[in-house]
């Protein structure tokens, strides 16, 4: 028994001794006349060299032979990689005859690749390719790793390494194998097909780029910038750049545009949803995507840190990228028509890119269906955002034709209004004058002086539409200033005594500190309507007690400004006070109302002289108007 004990114990060490061996001895691959694409994976071991000191002697010697694992499944896909990967397998050729035949690296972006054919004895047949490897020294001129194999009757091994000069890479090792006949047939039809690809996308780069020169839209220099990025994306990513653009540059890789399309995709977002106005809390986050990429784009062309650029910057770019679409969901909610084909473009990216990006990291495996899926949701997107800039043009379009309806009708309201009021206005005049000045019978002074209250209440208004009829003409550009020298003292003089008795009544106190000798060129009848449109503005916002300045700051000889101490503009006010879209009136300190178009009026009035009109203002310390008038002198000076 104990013999019988001892005998089974012997041959399971003997067994599991003999193990390491077996798991090496894996089934070769049969070769063939006739190989469309075969996987290797099944057949294939793995090495990762750790101490970086391993070469083909070594592997040769046997003495690393158990230490190479089965690789599970048909691809090989080991995501990102420090360390120098090891493959080996087997091949059969049953034939009586050489077989030449095609081993192919699916992956274009492997930076370093050394193939060694054993022949027996020692020796080794050496094929090298990868990025860092000059395309002319290449066995196939292909796209992809291609090398060129010879087997001889019986079985032969076949060891791949993979590496990077650099601190990581993809190590995404699928193999396949082509008799040369197939492999010429299948690049022909995927030359036709990448063809399509990149025709079509080019064909939407020159469609956009001239739409750009014809709207000068920002959107669209922003969307060809991308296009052009995106496309040499996927060139590196298929391969053809190391074939036929940059050979000899290999920083010139897929992260470096990838980096670049993201930069300018994010400018795009941010121009054509128009976060910066409608969403400040995403476009900060779109702000600060642009910035990352930007950073990373750097990193990538100038290869300071690649393990960085990988392992970070590849996803969290992915991360803010994905918050324009957030952006654009946001944009649709809020009643922007233009973002539906925005949010829609999304819908293709979003289902292939996360298997893409998992590939990459190992965490699926890799599959021609993955490498073109993203690329035609690419093609689809890019399709679908031509779309959304085509319907923002055509909505902006239709906007405007609207506003310039509106417009009009507006304008042939006003002098239709115009015209019907100031005809029986002008009549009522009159009449009060005759009143006032008839001797017959003449009225008393209670009754005089409410005549005379009538009288002015009805020339003011009059003013009101002669100021509403020139505010409607300087939008059209119909009033152009009379031009002449002024004395700016005596005119501010002139319209301080228009508004005095308001001040009075009020209790504010105005000074004309405007030094006599200053003269400027500018029409006086519009000159003063600002001067008197800023002094009004000022006493209605002071309290009894406070003081209005009109004024000129030393350091500009042709600025008129006018100050108040009383509780000054609102800083939320301060962007929209002189635009006419944007409601800024309020109500005084006294109670008064206002029309909310004085200052615009005013901003018009200075841009017909070329000039402008400014604000500084501080809540609770009073506000200071400045009129701006460039620096001129009328012919007659």
């Amino acid at each position: 028994m104990n013999l019988t004990i001892a005998s089974f114990v012997r041959v399971v060490c003997l067994i599991m001794a003999a193990l390491p061996s077996a798991a090496f001895a894996f089934e070769p691959f049969e070769l063939r006349q006739e190989m469309n694409g075969a996987y290797l994976g099944e057949h294939v071991e793995h090495l990762e060299d750790k101490t970086k000191s391993l070469t083909i002697e070594k592997a040769l010697s046997g003495r690393f032979k158990t230490n190479f694992k089965p690789v599970q499944g048909e691809t090989i896909n080991l995501g990102v990689s420090r360390y120098p990967q090891w493959f080996h397998f087997s091949v059969r050729n049953a034939a009586t005859t050489e077989i030449p035949w095609i081993l192919l690296m699916e992956n274009p972006l492997q930076f370093r690749l050394e193939v060694y054919e054993v022949l027996g004895n020692g020796k080794y047949r050496f094929h090298q390719g990868g990025l860092q490897i000059p395309f002319d020294r290449r066995d196939i001129a292909h796209r992809k790793n291609a090398f060129s194999m010879k087997t001889s009757p019986g079985t032969g091994e076949i060891y791949v390494k993979c590496w990077s000069d650099g601190d990581v890479f993809l190590a995404n090792a699928t193999m396949t194998a082509w008799s040369p006949k197939h492999f010429a047939a299948d690049n022909n039809g995927e030359a036709y097909l990448l063809g399509v690809f990149y025709g079509a996308l080019s064909a939407l780069f020159f469609y956009n780029l001239f739409i750009f020169f014809t709207v000068r839209d920002a959107s669209y220099l922003w969307y060809v910038s991308y296009l052009v990025l995106i496309t040499f994306t996927y060139i590196s990513i298929n391969g053809l750049g190391s074939q036929y653009f940059w050979p000899y540059y290999p920083f010139l890789n897929e992260l470096f545009f990838y980096f670049g399309a993201g930069f300018f995709f994010q400018l795009f977002s941010r121009s054509f949803l128009g976060t910066k106005e409608r969403l400040p809390v995403f476009d900060k986050i779109i702000v600060a995507g642009i910035l990352v990429s930007f950073f990373f784009l750097v990193l990538a062309a100038t290869g300071v840190d690649s393990s960085i650029v990988s392992l970070a910057g590849y996803p969290i770019q992915q991360l803010f990228v994905v918050a324009s679409f957030f952006a654009g969901i946001k944009t649709l909610r809020a009643g922007v028509r233009h973002a539906r084909f925005y949010v829609i473009a999304w819908i293709p990216f979003i289902l292939a890119m996360p298997p893409f990006v998992l590939r990459d990291f190992g965490f699926l495996p890799d599959s021609t269906f993955v490498t073109y899926s993203v690329q035609v949701a690419t093609l689809l997107e890019a399709l679908l955002f031509s779309f959304a800039l085509a319907d923002r043009i055509r909505i902006l379009r239709e906007e405007k034709e609207n506003a310039e309806n509106a417009t009009r009708l507006k304008d042939k309201f006003v002098a239709l209004v115009s015209h019907d009021l100031k005809s029986p206005l002008l009549g009522i005049i009159e009449l009060l004058k005759v009143m006032d000045s008839d001797a017959k019978k003449p009225l008393d002074s209670e009754h005089s002086a409410r005549l005379k209250k009538i009288l002015n209440s009805s020339r003011g208004l009059v003013k009101m539409i002669n100021k509403l009829l020139d505010v409607n003409q300087l939008q059209i550009g119909a009033i152009t200033p009379a031009k002449m020298k002024i004395n700016c003292h005596g005119l501010v003089e002139r319209h301080i005594e228009l508004v005095r008795f308001l001040a009075e009544k009020k209790g504010v106190c105005i000074r004309n500190n405007v030094p006599p000798g200053m003269f400027v060129t500018a029409d006086p009848d519009l000159l003063g309507e600002c001067v008197s449109n800023l002094l009004s503005n000022a006493i209605k916002f002071c309290d009894g007690g406070r003081e209005v300045t009109v004024f000129n700051p030393g350091v500009a000889p042709t600025t008129l400004a006018v100050r108040d101490d009383g509780p000054g503009v609102d800083e939320q006010f301060l962007p929209g006070l002189f635009r006419r879209e944007i409601k800024t009136s309020s109500m005084g300190t006294g109670g008064e109302r206002g029309t909310g178009f004085g200052l615009p009026f005013c901003n018009d009035i200075m841009k017909a002289h070329g000039g402008s009109i400014t604000v500084e203002s501080e809540t609770g310390l009073g506000s200071t108007f400045y009129l701006v008038l460039p620096d001129e002198k009328p012919t007659e000076w």
